[in-house]
């Protein structure tokens, strides 16, 4: 058996995805507060958000406007949208997936060294994030290639074959919602 021994602790174990260094990002919040002392905790943790976000955060690009979407929803959501004619737009703490929205592991576990090295309380951290979350709204659509979908989706997002798919082009929908906004 062949162990490895790494000596570098910026490199975090995580079975999910590639390591991130994040060596830099320690730095820059740890020179960030040397240049601000005594700055409190609810800055200090609205500066790491953004920080955080910033190096994480990748805005998706906007698909051409005769590109087709669909919105996957189950019977009993397709009902109401049927009733309502609305679609919603809910709050990312809704979801039952917790990770939605949350700052990958990796620059959290960063995040939580850099508190303990300044010799502050993480629990602040957690109680930030959770309430950035809690500010977005999101609808998923997919972008159907070739006019095909993924099995997948239907089985995630439509409860499988029973499922509906509401199809729009992504032009159609943008100038929809932009004059829907504030109504």
């Amino acid at each position: 058996m062949v162990y490895l021994e790494i000596d570098d602790d910026h490199y975090i174990v995580n079975a999910r995805n590639a390591h991130i260094d994040t060596a830099e990002f320690e730095e820059g919040i740890l020179a960030e507060v040397r240049n601000n002392s005594g700055i409190a905790d609810e800055a200090l943790v609205e500066l790491i958000y953004n920080k955080a976000f910033s190096m994480t955060a990748a805005a998706p690009v906007n698909p051409g406007d005769d590109v087709l979407i669909c919105r996957y929803l189950t019977p009993t959501k397709f009902i109401k949208f049927l009733d309502t004619r609305q679609i919603a737009f809910p709050i990312a703490t809704q979801f039952s997936d917790k990770r939605e929205c949350v700052v990958p592991e990796d620059y959290d576990h960063a995040v939580l060294r850099t508190f303990a090295k300044l010799k502050r309380s993480g629990t602040i951290w957690a109680k930030y994030v959770r309430s950035k979350a809690s500010a977005w709204n999101i609808s998923c659509w997919t972008e159907l290639s070739n006019y095909f979908d993924d099995h997948l989706m239907w089985e995630a997002y439509a409860g499988g074959s029973d499922g509906i798919g509401i199809t729009i082009r992504y032009g159609q929908l943008r100038s929809y919602l932009l004059s829907s906004v504030g109504k």
